[in-house]
């Protein structure tokens, strides 16, 4: 490696880590233990500027959204499903149920050559999926991950929750009115025992709930939307991942 250069391996090779080498000439080279690709500090400065311009590129696409929005008189607080008509009761179900929280929603076919077509090219066009929603600045794409209805809730806030839900919703809240790590779990889970004791390693809080001993685990679990265990929350936010990316989600939104 040759003189003045040290090395710092991570003990674990399941993880993905970087070579840390310290040279005369730049402060840090970084090796992907992956990939093998050296990144010296000319390269680590090009991927910040890459970076920088990714972020622009984010807020650009939000504020082209919302002008287009704005320019075709789209009510700032409604809910926009682009769709098209042979996609039939499975989005017009969706939009229903929407409104069913008092939120307006606007339908949009993106075939129609005229409003919906152009929001729809504004969001990279393509054949789907549908529906697809805008809620406030925010894409929701049918089938990826993630909840509708945290999303919803997020943006409207507990105005829009239904009056079964909000009951359940409570136990996500402290009194002063911020959001809780919740665990919906089960005795016999493994997994639930894993990414408790992943939480309790780091002194991280949650609320447990044992969703097999509630009074009426049937609603509970299409409530709270549990298609297995465990099934984590934080606050409004069903979240989704492995054991691990639980977790990671979970101690991040509560340093927020």
């Amino acid at each position: 490696m040759g003189p003045g250069r040290r090395i710092h391996k991570s003990q674990d090779p399941k993880m993905r880590q970087c070579l840390q080498i310290r040279t005369a000439n730049y402060p840090i080279i970084q090796i992907d233990l992956e990939t093998g690709m050296e990144m010296n500090a000319r390269t680590l400065l090009l991927w910040l500027c890459l970076a920088g311009v990714a972020f622009w590129g984010w807020q650009h696409f939000h504020k082209d959204i919302q002008k287009t929005r704005d320019g075709l008189g789209i009510a700032p607080n409604a809910v926009v499903m682009l769709w098209v008509p042979e996609c039939g009761d499975i989005c017009l179900d969706q939009a229903k149920q929407i409104q069913r929280r008092g939120i307006d929603v606007v339908n949009l076919d993106v075939q129609d050559g005229a409003s919906g077509t152009r929001l729809w090219d504004e969001l990279g066009g393509g054949n789907g999926p549908y529906p697809t929603f805008l809620v406030g600045k925010d894409v929701f794409r049918a089938g990826q991950r993630g909840d509708l209805r945290s999303k919803l809730l997020d943006v409207y806030g507990p105005g829009a929750l239904k009056s079964v839900e909000k009951q359940y919703f409570k136990k996500h809240f402290n009194p002063d009115g911020t959001a809780r790590a919740v665990l919906y779990t089960a005795v016999w889970c493994g997994y639930c025992k894993e990414l408790k004791a992943d939480l309790d390693a780091s002194h991280t809080p949650y609320t447990e709930i044992d969703a097999e001993k509630h009074y009426n685990p049937q609603e509970l679990a299409e409530v709270m939307n549990i298609p297995g265990f465990p099934t984590a929350y934080f606050g409004y936010e069903r979240l989704s991942g492995d054991t691990s990316e639980l977790a990671s989600q979970i101690r991040a939104d509560l340093k927020q």
